[in-house]
C-alpha cells in the first residue's frame, strides 16, 4: 500500500515539476532589483528573450542539417540508380 501512495505521489510531482519552476520564477519575478527598485521580472524578460531566440536559431539549424542529409541521401540513390 505504501508503494501505490508513493507512485501517486511520484506523478504528481512529475506533473507539476515544470509549473512549479515557472511559479518560483513569477513570483520571485516580483521581488524588487536591488539597484533600480523594479520588480526583477522586467530585468528578466530581457534575458529570457534572448535565450528563446537562441534556443528558436539553434533548432532551426538542427532543422537544416536534417534537410541536406535528406538531399545528400537521394542524390545518392540517384547515382546509384544511374551506375545500375
Amino acid at each position: 500500500m505504501k508503494s501505490t501512495s508513493k507512485l501517486k505521489f511520484t506523478k504528481i510531482t512529475k506533473k507539476l515539476t515544470p509549473w512549479a519552476g515557472v511559479a518560483g520564477i513569477f513570483s520571485l519575478g516580483f521581488l524588487p532589483c536591488l539597484g533600480c527598485g523594479t520588480p526583477m521580472l522586467w530585468n528578466l524578460w530581457p534575458v529570457a528573450g534572448v535565450l528563446a531566440l537562441h534556443t528558436l536559431h539553434v533548432e532551426g539549424k538542427k532543422k537544416q542539417g536534417g534537410v541536406e542529409s535528406t538531399l545528400e541521401f537521394i542524390n545518392e540513390i540517384e547515382a546509384a540508380k544511374d551506375n545500375v
